[in-house]
């Protein structure tokens, strides 16, 4: 249940870098605005042993982590072992 935007924007500014660099990262900084959707882009290669997620609005990043909807869409990003929220 993602809109077409959401996925769209959030794969370009995980998967392009990516791409581009011709590597996947092992730690990556993700400063956002704290819904884990890029991080959870990033979560999909094996390679990323850690996340560090910077939020701008903290609320939103605990709204996030406990609304159902946010959880669902973010694939519960904020969860995994590898992510340090910020």
């Amino acid at each position: 249940m993602r809109s077409d935007h959401e996925e769209v924007h959030n794969e370009y500014l995980a998967h392009v870098p990516v791409v581009l660099n011709r590597a996947v990262p092992r730690r990556v900084l993700v400063m956002d605005m704290g819904t884990g959707f890029i991080t959870r882009e990033l979560l999909k290669y094996s390679g990323v042993e850690s996340v560090l997620q910077v939020s701008y609005s903290r609320r939103l990043t605990d709204l996030a982590r406990r609304h159902p909807l946010f959880r669902y869409i973010s694939e519960d990003a904020a969860a995994d072992p590898r992510v340090n929220v910020e």
